[in-house]
Protein backbone atom coordinates (compact mmCIF):
# COMPACT_ATOMS: atom_id res chain seq x y z
CA UNK A 1 0.00 0.00 0.00
CA UNK A 2 1.27 3.31 -0.96
CA UNK A 3 1.53 6.22 1.46
CA UNK A 4 -0.58 9.13 1.16
CA UNK A 5 1.15 12.56 -0.02
CA UNK A 6 -0.09 13.83 3.91
CA UNK A 7 1.77 10.80 5.51
CA UNK A 8 5.08 11.16 3.34
CA UNK A 9 4.74 15.15 3.61
CA UNK A 10 4.38 14.85 7.33
CA UNK A 11 7.43 12.03 7.84
CA UNK A 12 9.82 14.74 5.51
CA UNK A 13 9.01 17.38 8.12
CA UNK A 14 9.86 15.65 11.26
CA UNK A 15 12.98 14.46 9.41
CA UNK A 16 13.79 17.93 8.49
CA UNK A 17 13.02 19.27 11.80
CA UNK A 18 15.08 16.91 13.39
CA UNK A 19 17.87 17.49 11.42
CA UNK A 20 17.41 21.50 11.92
CA UNK A 21 16.88 20.92 15.38
CA UNK A 22 20.77 19.09 15.60
CA UNK A 23 22.26 21.72 13.10
CA UNK A 24 21.54 24.64 15.59
CA UNK A 25 22.18 23.00 18.17
CA UNK A 26 25.55 21.90 16.68
CA UNK A 27 26.07 26.01 15.94
CA UNK A 28 24.88 26.56 19.45
CA UNK A 29 27.55 24.37 20.77
CA UNK A 30 30.67 25.29 18.10
CA UNK A 31 29.79 28.95 18.44
CA UNK A 32 29.79 28.55 23.44
CA UNK A 33 33.09 26.65 22.93
CA UNK A 34 35.10 28.82 20.33
CA UNK A 35 33.83 31.65 22.23
CA UNK A 36 34.82 30.19 25.43
CA UNK A 37 38.21 29.23 24.36
CA UNK A 38 39.59 31.75 21.97
CA UNK A 39 37.23 34.82 21.70
CA UNK A 40 34.71 36.19 19.53
CA UNK A 41 37.23 36.70 16.57
CA UNK A 42 37.16 32.65 16.16
CA UNK A 43 33.38 32.24 15.93
CA UNK A 44 32.77 32.50 12.79
CA UNK A 45 35.16 29.82 11.49
CA UNK A 46 34.29 27.45 13.72
CA UNK A 47 30.71 27.15 13.31
CA UNK A 48 30.73 28.57 9.44
CA UNK A 49 29.67 24.72 7.84
CA UNK A 50 27.19 23.65 10.14
CA UNK A 51 25.60 26.90 10.17
CA UNK A 52 25.44 27.03 6.10
CA UNK A 53 24.76 23.43 6.17
CA UNK A 54 21.84 24.70 8.67
CA UNK A 55 20.67 27.95 6.70
CA UNK A 56 20.98 25.88 3.31
CA UNK A 57 18.72 23.16 4.70
CA UNK A 58 16.28 26.13 5.92
CA UNK A 59 16.37 27.76 2.31
CA UNK A 60 15.54 24.17 1.15
CA UNK A 61 12.68 23.53 3.34
CA UNK A 62 10.96 26.76 1.82
CA UNK A 63 11.47 25.94 -1.62
CA UNK A 64 9.96 22.25 -1.46
CA UNK A 65 6.74 23.25 0.59
CA UNK A 66 6.19 26.86 -0.86
CA UNK A 67 2.81 26.96 0.82
CA UNK A 68 4.59 27.94 4.57
CA UNK A 69 5.22 30.97 2.43
CA UNK A 70 2.28 34.08 2.82
CA UNK A 71 -0.05 34.31 -0.05
CA UNK A 72 1.13 37.33 -1.48
CA UNK A 73 4.82 36.11 -2.02
CA UNK A 74 3.47 32.85 -2.78
CA UNK A 75 1.94 33.62 -6.38
CA UNK A 76 5.02 33.52 -8.49
CA UNK A 77 7.52 33.84 -5.73
CA UNK A 78 10.27 31.23 -7.85
CA UNK A 79 10.98 33.87 -10.26
CA UNK A 80 11.63 36.53 -7.51
CA UNK A 81 12.95 34.86 -4.88
CA UNK A 82 15.33 32.29 -6.34
CA UNK A 83 17.45 34.40 -8.63
CA UNK A 84 17.69 36.67 -6.06
CA UNK A 85 19.00 34.20 -4.03
CA UNK A 86 21.87 32.72 -7.07
CA UNK A 87 22.50 36.01 -7.49
CA UNK A 88 22.97 37.13 -3.59
CA UNK A 89 24.92 33.63 -3.13
CA UNK A 90 27.20 34.38 -6.23
CA UNK A 91 28.30 37.49 -5.50
CA UNK A 92 29.33 36.04 -1.10
CA UNK A 93 31.05 33.50 -2.98
CA UNK A 94 33.45 35.96 -4.70
CA UNK A 95 33.52 38.18 -1.98
CA UNK A 96 35.10 35.21 -0.03
CA UNK A 97 37.60 34.18 -2.55
CA UNK A 98 38.69 37.45 -2.94
CA UNK A 99 39.52 37.77 1.33
CA UNK A 100 40.80 33.98 0.71
CA UNK A 101 43.55 35.53 -1.87
CA UNK A 102 44.50 38.82 -0.38
CA UNK A 103 45.00 36.83 2.98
Amino acid sequence: MAADGSTVRRLYLSIYNWVAFIGWAQVLCYMTLALLDKGHEAVYAAIERPLLFTQTAAILEVLVFPSSLPLFIRENWRLRVVPYLFHHMIAQRKKALSKAKTT
